[in-house]
């Protein structure tokens, strides 16, 4: 329509260029453009009325469609919103444990450190199986000399000396073992060696199995253990097995000689004299000749048997018990205890007297065969020492009476059945008692009447010596001071003191304590020491001594010329008398020697000024001899032999010496 009107209208243009004015209101063409004209108007127009309608409906529709849009936007946008405040919480949650872990990785690094490189322990860690060191700390490789660096290229072999541990197990059952500890030992780059105890854990390293080895160097610990072993079996003077030691070993030698049917000599060898060497010279002068006579027995002894210093001055050894080999063993023994010994500017000599009990003869156990060649010594030494003597049967036999007799004694001085004696002492030119010895008798109901020289000797041994001292010094001191209650001249009791009480009773406070007790005056008390028991610890000796003198007790030396008498020892003791042995007296009138030592005691005595008291005189011989030498007091049984304290009282009553009584 549009193109027709269009058409229309260019003609109706051009017919009017063409005829100018032709063309009037009236023009029939004119008006059919202009119906056409309103026609495609009013055709344009409903057109528009429908694409308006449509538009309306497009635009309604487009609304909604917008309307859903932006719900579904809405929707989305608040989705992703949540989504993504979700993903930012999780994220927070991820950076939280990423910094936890990393926190965590730090405190572990730093734990690290501090329990393997920095720890105060020598840790490794070593490859199962290539053996090679893959982790060192500083501590290792300070321990094995190493650079931490170097250590890397060693192997386990290169630091470890052996694979068998010195303590635990060897190293492939250490493995096996789980969390075992073992000590090893180990080489230092300089070469010294290093106990170490190692504790040992299964670990991976690497992705490889591998071994965690925490170690501790116990070294100086081991050492000093080892030290305390060799004391424990050596002896710290001489290094020589001590008795412990050797007990073990014999019993080693025992059950080799039962398997193998051969005999063995326990060999007991005790030194002659050295306590005199011991006490004169000093204990540094006698532990160096202790120490040199080891030697020397070693020396003889070889690799034939185990020596050991036993006590004292005791030493022990086993050797082959066959005789052809045993005797020239045991001459040569004791051709070399005579020799000579050179110490501290001291030319000593020294000789030792020997026992030896045979296996399986003389018994079939260790306690057996030295208790059997204990009593063989014994025997050497009664019969002129010097001297090596075999067990025989009949010394067991004496060793079971001294035991009985030694187990009776104290059954008796525990009931009280021992009982004291008193020996008159007179004055041989007046005839009056001046004093009384206290001596201990004891009678038994099995032993009977056993002598002082048997059970006093025993009852020293036991140290059982001690206890009846102290008992005889508080029964005379009551006795003596009975007796000089009323007389105008008073006596003195005397009483022996052996040399345990001197050296390890308390003898000064026992006597202070009998004294009061008893009410005696000290001066009337006197103490009778040998000189054997002053000369065990001479110094002791002087200052107890001393300090009895001081609270006015007399001292007495018994049996002197016995002993090993000095001058100077008299000269610092300052007893108060001196007492002649009845050896001597005995001899007086049939051997001049003796009589002449008798004479030669008199002497001193004269010199130093001491009193001088004569025992064991029996006949009027020796009365006379003794007189006319100057030496005017004396006991025995010319005079009296021992009484009861009421007998004392008696005599002492009497004023005058009685005849000998019957023997008590």
């Amino acid at each position: 329509m549009i193109r027709h009107l269009g058409g229309l209208s260019n003609r109706l243009a051009m017919f009017s260029m063409l005829r100018p004015g032709s063309v009037k209101m009236d023009t029939p063409s004119l008006g059919e453009l202009d119906a056409r004209f309103f026609q495609t108007m009013q055709k344009i127009g409903e057109i528009r009325m429908d694409e308006d309608a449509h538009l309306e409906q497009s635009v309604t529709r487009a609304s909604h469609d917008s309307q859903m849009a932006s719900a579904l936007l809405l929707g989305s946008g608040l989705a992703a919103a949540c989504l993504l405040i979700a993903l930012l919480h999780r994220n927070a949650r991820i950076t939280k444990s990423l910094r936890e872990a990393l926190h965590t990785a730090d405190v572990n690094r730093k734990k690290y450190q501090r329990l393997f490189q920095l720890n105060p322990l020598p840790i490794w860690i070593v490859d199962d199986a290539s053996t090679r060191l893959v982790a060192v700390n500083d501590m290792a490789a300070k321990a094995m000399g190493y650079r931490a660096s170097d250590m890397l290229e060693l192997r386990l072999a290169d630091l470890r000396t052996d694979e068998t541990a010195l303590l635990g197990t060897s190293l492939a059952r250490s493995r096996a073992q789980d969390g075992g500890t073992a000590i090893w030992e180990h080489r230092t780059k300089s070469g010294e060696l290093r106990s170490m105890n190692v504790f040992q854990l299964q670990t991976a390293f690497d992705g490889r199995s591998a071994t965690l080895c925490v170690m501790e160097d116990v070294t100086t610990q081991l050492a000093a253990q080892a030290e305390l072993r060799h004391r424990a079996e050596y002896d710290a003077l001489t290094g020589l097995s001590n008795r412990k030691h050797f007990d073990e070993r014999i019993t080693l030698e025992l059950q080799e000689a039962r398997r193998t049917g051969k005999t063995l000599a326990v060999i007991f060898l005790d030194l002659d004299n050295f306590k005199e060497v011991n006490d004169s010279l000093g204990h540094r002068v006698g532990d160096a000749l202790l120490a040199h006579i080891a030697r020397r027995i070693e020396h003889v002894v070889g690799e034939s048997g185990t020596v050991a210093r036993y006590g004292g001055d005791e030493f022990m050894f086993v050797s082959n018990g066959a005789t052809p080999l045993l005797v020239p063993l045991l001459d040569s023994l004791l051709a070399a205890m005579t020799e000579p010994v050179q110490v501290s500017g001291h030319e000593l000599f020294i000789e030792a007297s020997i026992g030896i009990s045979i296996y399986p003869v003389d018994g079939g156990d260790a306690d057996t065969l030295v208790r059997n060649a204990d009593a063989a010594m014994y025997l050497a030494k009664q019969n002129g020492r010097n001297q090596y003597q075999f067990y025989r049967p009949e010394l067991s036999e004496a060793a079971t009476s001294r035991l009985r007799v030694s187990t009776r004694l104290r059954q008796a001085f525990r009931n009280g059945a021992l009982s004291v004696l008193y020996q008159p002492q007179f004055d041989m030119a007046s005839g009056e008692m001046i004093g009384a010895e206290a001596l201990l008798r004891w009678t038994d109901a099995e032993l009977g009447s056993v002598s002082p020289a048997v059970f006093i000797p025993i009852a020293e041994e036991t140290g059982l010596i001690r206890g009846i001292g102290a008992w005889v010094l508080r029964e005379a001191c009551h006795e003596a001071a009975r007796w000089n209650l009323q007389r105008t001249r008073q006596i003195r009791v005397s009483v022996n003191v052996s040399p345990l009480q001197l050296e390890h009773g308390d003898l000064i406070g026992q006597v202070r304590q009998a004294l009061r007790d008893s009410g005696l005056p000290p001066e009337l008390l006197e103490l009778e020491v040998t000189e054997g028991a002053l000369m065990h610890s001479p110094e002791l000796a002087a200052r107890t001594l001393a300090c009895l003198r001081e609270m006015g007790v007399r001292i007495a030396i018994d049996d002197f010329g016995t002993g090993y008498s000095s001058l100077g020892y008299l000269k610092r003791f300052r007893v108060d008398r001196l007492k002649i042995d009845r050896e001597f007296v005995r001899e007086i009138g049939q051997d001049a020697e003796t009589e002449a030592i008798t004479l030669a005691v008199i002497a001193v005595a004269k010199a130093l000024n001491f009193e001088l008291i004569a025992e064991g005189v029996e006949t009027s011989g020796h009365r006379d001899f003794l007189l006319q030498n100057g030496c005017t007091q004396a006991q025995g049984f010319l005079y009296s032999r021992a009484v009861s304290a009421g007998t004392i009282a008696d005599i002492a009553a009497n004023g005058a010496a009685r005849a000998a009584t019957p023997p008590a």
